[in-house]
């Protein structure tokens, strides 16, 4: 057996001028996948304090991404984790978001011209500036301190490139080892058809339900697995947490039922209806 070790995982730090090509490439090319990414949460005002924080060099965060073309490179053709890497690259996205989603897109806006910098008196290069609604855009900044952000301004990107889809989830969740998550957060991570298929229910039936008023912790999500694992199971035993995580992985006994036959089954219509049922608005 030989004894060399191959590198599965690198990382590399990009710091970027905000107003660089290379920053403006970068934010247009992210792919940002639902298993990390929840749809932008911040308000207006969050995205503006960002931008600010930006340019007082007080934005410490780092966005996080994976190389798709440098992971593929390390992937196995025909492989699961081949096909997902190289789907988001015939996508036409190069590189895919692992921690940084309200970041990636205050920037598109802020490129944009959709918002600005919170208002307010901020002093850099010894300059105090007076940001109100007149030149908080980036288009509308005063020249000097366009010149400012220019020359001074950075954004840390911080590049990973692994071999599989199971370490870019082990990378998100290690990245938010710190936030406690819960095992639906956690399942949510896994790159795999079944927590497709959940979110796509989820997202189908959660507008107006009884149940809950948010989706916080993924706990409408974990509510629809437990449905398919009763399905599959039968309610002999319940469900666990064991019986949740066996669920997602690849090809999973309770994946295989839920999606039998597509999306004519029997079971996608039973469930469906239980949803209906439950979870529609009054």
């Amino acid at each position: 057996m030989s004894n060399t070790l191959k590198t599965v995982v690198t990382r590399t730090n990009h710091d970027w001028p905000l107003l660089s090509q290379s920053l403006s490439n970068f934010i247009n090319q992210v792919g940002l996948d639902p298993s990390f990414q929840r749809n932008a949460c911040w308000s207006d005002a969050n995205s503006k304090q960002y931008l600010k924080n930006i340019i007082v060099s007080q934005a410490p965060s780092l966005i996080v991404v994976a190389n798709l073309e440098k992971c593929l490179e390390l992937s196995t053709p025909g492989e699961e984790d081949y096909k997902y890497f190289k789907k988001w690259i015939d996508a036409g996205y190069k590189w895919l978001s692992i921690d940084g989603n309200n970041r990636t897109v205050s920037l598109r806006k802020y490129f944009s011209g959709e918002t600005g910098i919170a208002h307010g008196e901020i002093l850099v290069g010894g300059v105090l500036f007076c940001i109100n609604r007149s030149d908080d855009k980036l288009k509308t900044h005063s020249p000097a301190l366009k010149e400012y952000i220019d020359n001074y301004c950075y954004v840390t990107v911080c590049e990973y490139v692994v071999e599989t889809r199971q370490q870019v989830s082990d990378l998100f969740i290690a990245i938010n080892s710190g936030k406690s998550l819960k095992p639906q957060e956690i399942r949510n991570a896994i790159i795999c058809e079944m927590a497709d298929e959940v979110r796509e229910m989820s997202a189908k039936y959660f507008d107006g339900n009884k149940i809950y008023k948010n989706n916080v912790e993924y706990k409408y999500d974990e509510l629809i697995a437990k449905l398919a694992v009763l399905a599959s199971r039968g309610v002999k035993d319940g469900v666990t947490n064991k019986h949740l995580d066996e669920a997602y992985t690849d090809n999973s006994p309770t994946y295989q039922h839920f999606r039998s036959e597509e999306h004519t089954s029997e079971l996608q219509s039973r469930l469906h209806l239980v949803c209906r049922l439950l979870l529609e608005k009054k």
